[in-house]
């Protein structure tokens, strides 16, 4: 075994849970860039809420099982916990892309990157549990997009329902991202959160901005209005909504600046059911995307969307390549 050689670490970021150096690895393989993450194992919750050994929910053995997959839209770990180096999150970028003018081709170009590393956790029985801009690493000269921070994620060998965040109040979000107290599947287990992103990329601020978790709630029900007795059916949420029914003021009231087309995908990623929330193979080819598939078309800096969103990618989702076939075609007609 080749011994580890690393330089220039120096602290990057710090957390409750962990620090994270940035460095260079010299050996073993080429030198490159890397991120170094010093965990606090007395500090880490190791018991599980899922039917499994609670041993097998580290998040080295996670990631160690995800890495013989590899994806490209998940951190990847190159010795212990030692990962390859972005140099942005989500969080840095937000006001760049979104806000009153919002750069449409980098919000489309990061949200599909989003749920398409989401679709490959839920194939792989993980659920990350923490997904919010802070957790997604941006390259942003090429636009890579990659979700790391796995030290709340669980692996499930079956597709059984969990509670999840369990440690407070009612139906809230998490950190504005993730709904509590929710027994639901675990392939949509990250949905909401991932469409509190897109929602907080595109307005260029959080999307529920409330003072407490219960003020989050209500900014939520004013947004979606309150849910009902079929909704809370299929959340299996063991709870009440006091009060008469509040009316949805729809998501334009926190959107004003968004696209009809953003309003649109967002009314059918962000509702209380968790089985109607838009996801999966259905969400990376909705035609919401369909501008990303153009043959040479081009982002905001110049730099080919292609060279991220590769063929590869496309002949994974069999309506995106009929269509990104029938654009070269028409493309080749056109100016040939």
């Amino acid at each position: 075994m080749s011994q580890l050689r690393m330089k220039n670490l120096r602290l990057h970021s710090s957390g409750v849970f962990s620090n994270v150096y940035r460095g260079t690895l010299l050996s073993p393989g080429p030198c490159k860039e890397i991120a170094l993450k010093k965990t606090w194992p007395e500090l880490t919750d190791l018991t599980s809420d899922f039917e499994e050994d609670s041993q097998v929910n580290t998040e080295l053995n996670i990631l160690l099982g995800l890495s013989c997959r590899r994806h490209k839209n998940i951190i990847q770990i190159c010795e212990t916990m030692i990962f390859e180096y972005l140099p942005k999150t989500m969080s840095n970028i937000v006001k760049q892309i979104g806000g009153k003018y919002p750069d449409y081709i980098e919000i489309k170009l990061y949200s599909w990157q989003l749920f398409n590393g989401l679709s490959f956790l839920s194939n792989n029985h993980v659920c990350h549990r923490d997904i919010k801009p802070q957790n997604l690493l941006i390259e942003p000269i090429s636009g890579m997009l990659k979700i790391a921070d796995f030290g709340s994620a669980k692996f499930m060998r079956r597709m059984t329902k969990s509670t999840f965040y369990q440690v407070s109040h009612d139906i809230i979000v998490h950190q504005n991202y993730c709904l509590k107290r929710l027994s639901i599947h675990l392939k949509l287990a990250n949905v909401w959160s991932g469409g509190c992103v897109l929602g907080e990329i595109t307005k260029g601020s959080i999307l529920f901005p409330g003072k407490d978790t219960k003020d989050q709630f209500k900014l939520v029900m004013d947004a979606l209005g309150s849910p009902d007795e079929t909704d809370l059916m299929d959340m299996k949420a063991a709870i009440s909504i006091a009060g008469g029914r509040i009316a949805p003021r729809g998501l334009r009231s926190i959107l004003p600046y968004a696209s009809e087309e953003i309003i649109n995908i967002l009314q059918r990623i962000l509702v209380y059911s968790p089985e109607k929330r838009l996801c999966g193979k259905v969400f990376l080819s909705d035609p919401f995307f369909q501008e990303l598939f153009v043959p040479n078309k081009r982002r905001t800096n110049g730099t080919f969307v292609s060279n991220i969103i590769t063929l590869d990618d496309l002949q994974k989702i069999p309506y995106v390549f009929l269509i990104f076939n029938f654009a070269k075609k028409l493309v080749t007609a056109i100016f040939c």
